[in-house]
């Protein structure tokens, strides 16, 4: 089928195939055709459609074009709320656009990075991903502590975060260290880079959180975690 799809136009609206967003409008350019074909980390779908509930808070930390943001929208329903960061323009455009074609009365969409200070960093870019770095002069763009966004903004803590932030996890959860230590959220995160990991890990058992695969095995060993993970502090899943 991949000729095919290739010849689909960028801009054309179409209705999800299958899997968690099923029915929902999406814009075939925005990323690949596993989104609107359903198909896209079929693993995580399944995952987060047992663990998310109607009226939970959920935050999507690293939102990309909307994937998951829609997801969590749908699983939570009209009594819970989804709060998606995403910082690269681009993608940040994308999803906004999602929220708008399915009409989401429940999503808050905000543009920014989050790390464990609040200033302007530069951003830079490879295709749909983004990394900080201060060493870009000319697209800066505000970074945020979720300790100090939830201090600003008054909103409910979440009860499940997702963090896939292209190996800024560890300033993530630095940075929401009052809000770990008081509401423990379940957190799903994507781990890039074996400092990352050990940073992370170390932060994380530090608050008590076990560790399980997205096939909900606890993790006993951790040298047979890999690059996705759940951190929770009950003792299963």
């Amino acid at each position: 089928m991949r000729l095919p799809l290739r010849l689909i136009p960028s801009r054309t609206v179409v209705t999800v195939r299958s899997g968690v967003n099923k029915g929902c409008r999406w814009i075939v350019g925005s990323g690949v055709h596993r989104y609107w074909l359903g198909t896209f980390e079929q693993e995580i779908q399944d995952l987060v459609g047992k663990l998310i509930r109607p009226g939970m808070t959920v935050w999507d930390l690293g939102a990309n074009v909307g994937f998951y943001t829609l997801a969590y929208s749908r699983l939570v329903g009209s009594q819970g709320e989804v709060i998606a960061f995403e910082p690269l323009a681009a993608n940040f455009s994308f999803a906004l656009r999602h929220v708008q074609l399915n009409q989401l009365q429940n999503v808050t969409l905000v543009q920014g990075a989050v790390a464990d200070v609040q200033n302007f960093l530069g951003l830079t870019t490879e295709g749909p991903k983004a990394r900080l770095s201060a060493d870009e002069k000319q697209y800066l763009i505000p970074i945020f502590s979720l300790d100090w966004f939830q201090q600003v903004t008054g909103r409910k803590s979440p009860a499940l975060m997702k963090i896939d932030v292209e190996g800024a996890e560890a300033k993530v959860l630095i940075g929401a260290l009052q809000m770990l230590k008081e509401r423990r959220p379940d957190i799903l995160l994507s781990l890039h880079g074996p400092e990352a990991k050990r940073q992370c890990l170390q932060i994380l058992r530090d608050l008590s959180y076990n560790f399980f695969s997205l096939e909900g095995k606890r993790f006993l060993n951790e040298a047979e975690i890999g690059e996705e993970l759940m951190a929770v502090t009950r003792q299963s899943l």
